[in-house]
């Protein structure tokens, strides 16, 4: 391996000593607004199908939908968060001579690796990149613009990753770049170090329990040096970026990633239009620079509209199911034990709502559901 393509050490900012407190503020104060007639269990355990609906009859229904842009989690009839908007959320995780740059020095080192490697335009074949002009790098290059992507991740090969003797690596935009270009991916990837840790330190806010596990592949992996320039922060926890540059994004899935999980957006640049849009809900998004999205993009469909104008440059940091390994699961399966009682759940998901009930019914001094739990044990879970 070249120099360049050495792994990286772990890059660590320094954080608020307040963060915990503030974004448990944060995070109690936030408006919750419930998505009519979506219930937790009927989409988790719903059938992944793929999406007619195409990126012009998106565009059509987003213009009758109110925007979204203050913070917002979004939950089912039943309770469950399946989108966090996170307005300012990097402000509360460091001090300001880090945010007050950090934007700045993102969107340069994204100019830089998409002047010296520029990004492939997305395949004809990509479902969700269908409603995607496609001029010439001519065109492109008159325009003054960066148009295209990057996958950079640990994965398995599309299709092989139930092969016998299949093993996972780094994607080939990492893979076969020359040295000059892999040192403009580590160069990135180092400026960018500060949103990867801001987003675990959320991360591990919104959802503790599947942040331990996302948080667990990514050190295994990390500490193998099996993750090139995607290890960052201690606190990092996915093991895939895309970055989008200029792309607005058909209706679909994230096929392939934690069914139940999680995936984190940023943005950076300056546009207008490019709205997140959940064409099935009603909801659409409009996201800045600062802000984290958390989104269950496996299970919910969704889109980027038109970008009317300017730059939009979007990071979307994932983990694919079959780098996570998940216990293969029956829905009988009691695969995730409450730690405090006998009680056990076929997901993560639902042993997060379980611990959170109980949570609820401590503080409101309600009677526990039976007598089993170990109080200490669950104060010790709840972090109290």
């Amino acid at each position: 391996m070249d120099s360049q393509a050495m792994p990286l050490p772990a890059i660590d900012a320094p954080v608020l000593d307040n963060f915990s407190t503030e974004a448990d503020r944060i995070l109690a104060s936030i408006p919750r607004q419930k998505i009519p007639g979506l219930y937790w269990d009927s989409l988790s355990d719903g059938v992944m199908t793929r999406s007619k609906l195409t990126a012009e009859d998106a565009q059509k229904m987003s213009e009758r939908f109110s925007t979204t842009e203050d913070s917002t989690v979004f939950i089912t009839m039943d309770g469950e968060p399946v989108i966090y908007l996170l307005n300012d959320a990097f402000e509360v995780c460091f001090p300001p001579a880090i945010t007050d740059s950090i934007h700045a020095q993102v969107t340069s080192s994204i100019d830089r690796l998409a002047k010296g490697y520029p990004p492939k335009m997305p395949k004809k074949d990509d479902k969700r990149n269908r409603g995607t002009e496609r001029p010439s790098i001519k065109e492109l290059r008159k325009m003054g613009q960066h148009v295209g992507d990057y996958h950079f991740a640990r994965w398995y090969e599309k299709g092989h990753s139930n092969a016998p003797g299949a093993s996972h690596r780094l994607s080939s935009d990492i893979v076969s770049s020359k040295p000059f270009q892999k040192k403009l991916i580590y160069d990135f990837f180092r400026e960018q170090a500060p949103l990867s840790q801001g987003i675990g330190m959320w991360f591990e806010k919104i959802d503790p329990i599947r942040y331990e596990e996302y948080h667990k592949c990514y050190t295994d992996l990390a500490n193998a040096d099996e993750l090139g320039p995607l290890r960052q922060s201690c606190q990092s926890a996915f093991t895939g970026m895309v970055l989008l540059l200029n792309i607005n994004v058909d209706p679909h899935k994230d096929s392939g990633d934690v069914k139940d999980g999680w995936v984190a957006t940023t943005l950076e640049g300056d546009w207008t239009g490019g709205h997140v849009v959940f064409p099935e809900f009603g909801i659409k998004i409009n996201q800045k620079p600062g802000a984290v999205l958390f989104a269950r993009a496996a299970l919910l469909l969704h889109c980027v509209g038109r970008i009317e104008s300017g730059d939009r440059y979007c990071m979307t940091h994932f983990t694919k199911a079959d780098i996570l390994k998940p216990p293969v699961q029956n829905k009988e399966d009691k695969a995730f034990q409450c730690p405090a009682c006998p009680c056990g759940f076929s997901n993560a998901s639902n042993l997060s709502r379980h611990l959170r009930d109980l949570e609820n019914a401590i503080l409101a001094k309600k009677k526990l559901p039976d007598k089993k739990h170990d109080f200490a044990e669950l104060r010790k879970v709840l972090k109290w």
